[in-house]
């Protein structure tokens, strides 16, 4: 499985879900190496390595519930919101 762009995807055992946004080989950081570029249901953008193992645990997801999840907790702002998904 690889994430593809405009695509929504959750991680059941720790409760994340993220919407692929695009994906770069432009990151500075990653040593201009491909990378996912994601946001999570919290808002938080998320960047990971292009490989194998960046997609393992995660599941399709329709994007209705990752939409409704996202309103849902922007309604109630959260002061302090997980961290974002470490690589």
């Amino acid at each position: 499985m690889a994430f593809e762009p405009d695509q929504y995807y959750i991680y059941p055992d720790l409760g994340i879900m993220v919407h692929c946004l695009f994906i770069t080989d432009k990151s500075l950081s990653h040593k201009k190496q491909p990378i996912y570029v994601m946001e999570d249901q919290y808002g938080n953008l998320v960047a990971e390595v292009l490989d194998d193992k960046t997609c393992e645990g995660w599941h399709t997801l329709h994007e209705d519930v990752f939409i409704e999840t996202h309103k849902r907790l922007c309604k109630t702002l959260d002061p302090n919101p997980p961290e974002p998904i470490a690589g």
